[in-house]
């Protein structure tokens, strides 16, 4: 199974805290039959699915939206064996993106330290 997750660039983001090209993260799962997009927004959990000749790497990286691409190759079972459930981890697009991705870290809360965590792990390729 490989991962992709993509970074979103906002310059009106309403958070002011967050650098301007890490304001948002979502993850795509692709499984050689279709990709599957996971997006968490401030009031609910999107779960879109696409075929496989729809979709492709390159249209991620080529987004206007998009800032950064990371693509990781993952076992299924280890991500389940990684990933607790913390009660005190708030729902965002990072938690979502930290449960795909197998990151353990309650200390990740914003989509740029998830994105400079997942550039030191060994499985981890930068696209864009």
């Amino acid at each position: 199974m490989i991962n992709f997750i993509r970074f979103k660039r906002n310059s009106k983001s309403r958070f002011k805290l967050l650098d301007k090209d890490f304001t948002h993260v979502d993850c795509f799962i692709y499984d050689a039959v279709s990709w599957v997009q996971i997006e968490a927004t401030h009031n609910r959990l999107h779960l879109k699915t696409y075929p496989s000749d729809i979709l492709s790497a390159d249209n991620l990286v080529e987004d206007v939206d998009c800032s950064h691409v990371l693509m990781q190759e993952v076992d299924e079972d280890y991500i389940r064996s990684k990933f607790k459930l913390r009660l005190f981890n708030l729902f965002s697009c990072v938690t979502i993106a930290k449960f795909v991705c197998g990151v353990e870290s309650s200390l990740i809360i914003t989509p740029k330290q998830l994105y400079r965590h997942l550039l030191k792990q060994k499985n981890v390729e930068l696209l864009k």
